[in-house]
């Protein structure tokens, strides 16, 4: 049976071996990419087909339902008609989607831009430093929080 020590000295070594790691290489975005896709590639898709899946996505996300349900009723006047009731809806609705719309596309217009920045050499290696320091403080943590 292993000790506190033991399990705690594998808990912050394991973490330890991920920060060296992460300080001595720099991984070219295409093995990335090829590894988050499965060793595919990435999808040239075209922007309707982006457009068309995010629409997909949304239409058979039961969260959106559910905040529409939960979210929305407090908001209807008490002692109106069900056509009122289906117009502040429709209202609530479209004012919803509109909203969605300018942020999501300030979104990916931010991501965008950002998206070549963040795939320099550069600012991989600054990424890959960035990350063992965080290990670096998660191994410290984990192995103070095992002694204490």
């Amino acid at each position: 049976m292993k000790t506190l020590v033991q399990t705690t000295a594998g808990s912050s070594g394991s973490l330890l071996v991920r920060v060296f790691t992460n300080l001595r290489k720099v991984v070219p975005i295409g093995q990335l990419m090829a590894f988050a896709t499965g060793g595919k590639g990435t999808e040239q898709l075209s922007s309707f087909q982006y457009w068309r899946r995010g629409v997909l996505m949304n239409i058979t996300n039961p969260k959106v339902l559910i905040f529409f349900l939960a979210f929305f009723p407090q908001f209807i006047r008490e002692g109106t008609s069900d056509f009122d009731v289906m117009i502040q809806m429709f209202i609530m609705g479209l004012t919803f989607m509109g909203l969605t719309l300018v942020i999501f596309s300030v979104l990916a217009w931010c991501a965008g831009s950002l998206a070549e920045r963040l795939l320099s050499p550069r600012m991989q290696y600054i990424l890959n430093k960035v990350s063992a320091c965080i290990f670096i403080v998660l191994a410290a943590t984990v192995l103070l929080a095992k002694i204490n």
